[in-house]
C-alpha cells in the first residue's frame, strides 16, 4: 500500500506559494538601477543581461509572446509611475535572448558532493501549416524525411536529490538518446557522489561519464543483461548489480528488492520535476528557434529553483 504524507509547514508553505507570483520576485531594485542607467545614444540602448533575464522572466511565468511581453511591462511601468522608461521592445527581447546566459540558482554549497536524479522527457514545440509549406517549398521530400517526433525537443534534467533544485539542464533534438547527455549533465555539477536514473540510461556511455566523475551508479539493469565479468571498468557497477539480481532469483521480484535496497526508489522525485516543468510552463515551447529554445529550457529551470527556495513542503510519512 503506497505510503501517506502530511505536510507540517502548511502556513508557511501555503504563503509561499503565494509569494511565488510576486513581481518583485523578478523586478529587484537592482535591476531597476541597471535599467535606470541603461546608456542612450542615437542607435540601440545598451541593455545589461540581468534586465533582459529579467524581460525572459516575465514572459516564460506568464507565457507571453515577445510582442505581449513587451506590452506587459510597459503598463506596469507606467502604473508604477515609471512614464519616462524606455521598455526593451521585442525584437531586442527576442535578439538577446539567443545569447542569453543564465545562471541556475542554488541554496546548496557546490563544493559538497551531492546525490543527482537524471531522467529526460519531451516537450514540443510549434510547427504551424505556415512552417511547413515553407519546409515543401524548399525540399519537396521534407516531410517524408522528417520523423514523427520531429515536432518535440526533448530535456534531460539532473536534480538534487535533497533539495529538488535543478543543477543541470540541457535540451536537445528529440533523436539523442538519454545516455549520451549524462556528460553534460555531471560536467555542470563540481562533486557528485551518487547518480540515480532509469534504466534507459544503463549504457556503456552512461556508466562512463558516472565512472570518470567518480561517482556511484544507481541504474536497474536491462531484461537479460549480461554481466562483462570485469573486463571493463567502468562497467563493474553495473556487473555488482546484475549478480545482485542473479543471486535472489529465489525472490518474487528480484529486480524490485534491488531497488528497494539501492534506494532507487527516490528517482520519483525527478518525475515530479517534470510534472512541474509542464505544470508551470506548458507542454509547448513558446520559442521558435534553437537558441531561443535553449534559453526558454534554462529560464524554466531558474524559475522552478526560484519557486522551489520560496516555498517548499516538509513532510512525514503517516
Amino acid at each position: 500500500m503506497p505510503s501517506r504524507c502530511k505536510v507540517r509547514n502548511w502556513s508557511d508553505y501555503n504563503k509561499g506559494l503565494c509569494k511565488r507570483g510576486s513581481i518583485n520576485l523578478y523586478l529587484s531594485e537592482k535591476i531597476l538601477l541597471k535599467w535606470k542607467n541603461a546608456p542612450k545614444g542615437r542607435g540601440r540602448r545598451s541593455y545589461s543581461d540581468s534586465v533582459i533575464e529579467m524581460c525572459w522572466a516575465i514572459r516564460v511565468l506568464y507565457r507571453f509572446p515577445f510582442r505581449a511581453t513587451q506590452g506587459f511591462l510597459e503598463s506596469l511601468f507606467n502604473s508604477l509611475g515609471y512614464k519616462n522608461w524606455v521598455i526593451p521592445d521585442y525584437t531586442t527581447i527576442c535578439r538577446r535572448g539567443k545569447s542569453l546566459s543564465l545562471k541556475l540558482p542554488v541554496s546548496i554549497d557546490r563544493s559538497q558532493p551531492i546525490e543527482i536524479l537524471v531522467d529526460a522527457s519531451g516537450v514540443r514545440i510549434h510547427q504551424g501549416p505556415q512552417r511547413k509549406r515553407f519546409e515543401r517549398r524548399r525540399d519537396p521530400d521534407a516531410l517524408e524525411k522528417r520523423s514523427e517526433h520531429e515536432g518535440w525537443r526533448k530535456v534531460h534534467l539532473g536534480i538534487n536529490s535533497d533539495t529538488l533544485e535543478i543543477m543541470s539542464i540541457h535540451c536537445s533534438d528529440s533523436s539523442v538518446g538519454d545516455g549520451q547527455r549524462m556528460k553534460d549533465i555531471l560536467d555542470d555539477i563540481p562533486r557528485v557522489k551518487r547518480v540515480i536514473a532509469d534504466g534507459g540510461y544503463d549504457s556503456g556511455t552512461s556508466y562512463q561519464a558516472i565512472y570518470d566523475k567518480g561517482a556511484e551508479p544507481v541504474i536497474p539493469p536491462r531484461v537479460n543483461a549480461a554481466s562483462q565479468k570485469g573486463k571493463k571498468g567502468h562497467l563493474l557497477a553495473r556487473d555488482k548489480n546484475i549478480e545482485w539480481i542473479k543471486e535472489r532469483t529465489n525472490l518474487p521480484d528480484p529486480k524490485k528488492a534491488w531497488k528497494v535496497a539501492h534506494g532507487y526508489h527516490v528517482r520519483s522525485r525527478v518525475e515530479n520535476t517534470f510534472f512541474r516543468f509542464k505544470k508551470s510552463f506548458g507542454n509547448n515551447f513558446l520559442s521558435d528557434g534553437d537558441d531561443n529554445i535553449a534559453t526558454e529550457t534554462l529560464m524554466r529551470a531558474v524559475l522552478l529553483n526560484k519557486f522551489i527556495q520560496v516555498a517548499s513542503p516538509v513532510s512525514d510519512i503517516i
